[in-house]
């Protein structure tokens, strides 16, 4: 088999694997549309340190018009609230918080071999 089909299979491989980040609203929900956002996170929670130690202010429960079939529905609402969080982000809410139990991953639908490699 050429190298680069290997390659390809392997990439379609992880993708597929790896499970939808619930309350992410960006096309299939699985954190690796792109090069940073690769953390399915626990963000839509109250009283979550994330939006302290990343400088940033809560879109959950907004509505993000990203397009395709989830794209209007309310970001990492109650009821599901995660997100495809930042490498960068995820780095400085454990350096602010620690890995306290208030940090919550979902680790299937985080692609950790990204992480590893970065």
């Amino acid at each position: 088999m050429h190298p680069l089909t290997v390659i390809f299979l392997t990439i379609v491989a992880t993708s597929q694997a790896l499970k939808p980040c619930p309350g992410d609203t960006r096309g299939d929900k699985r954190c690796n549309h792109d090069s940073t956002h690769r953390v399915c996170a626990k963000i839509g929670v109250e009283g979550t340190s994330f939006w302290e130690y990343t400088g940033q202010t809560s879109w959950c429960g907004t509505r993000g018009h990203y397009g395709g079939p989830h794209g209007s529905d309310p970001r990492c609402p109650a009821d599901k609230p995660t997100w495809c969080i930042c490498k960068w982000a995820t780095a400085s809410w454990i350096r602010g918080e620690g890995c306290k139990e208030t940090v919550e991953f979902d680790c299937e639908a985080t692609d950790v071999c990204n992480l590893k490699a970065s």
